[in-house]
């Protein structure tokens, strides 16, 4: 390195929500330990949606969906924009839609 300096730190390849959305259900929850808010909000989308191995919940929707857009996923925060607009899992609320 110029200046016999440290090499910085490459930080690993962040993974797009649409791979995680046909990734095996055990490879997302291992992301999700990991603290990773886009798993987290992966997860969110298929409780939405439902898919084989996960049951269509719409309330564990908006539960994993407010712990990625804590961890700043500003996608989580548009999905959940979205059920508080349609009352999906949550009481409809056009003020938390909006915010």
């Amino acid at each position: 390195a110029i200046g016999g300096g440290k090499e910085p730190s490459r930080a690993p390849r962040s993974v797009d929500i649409s791979e995680l959305l046909v990734a095996p259900l055990d490879a997302i929850l291992s992301q999700v330990e990991a603290g990773d808010s886009t798993a987290m909000c992966a997860l969110g989308r298929l409780y939405s949606l439902g898919r084989e191995d996960v049951p269509k919940d719409q309330n564990l929707s908006v539960q994993w969906y407010l712990k990625a857009e804590a961890g700043g996923n500003t996608l989580a925060s548009r999905m959940l924009a979205q059920l508080y607009a349609a009352g999906l899992g949550v009481p409809v609320n056009h003020g938390e839609a909006i915010r």
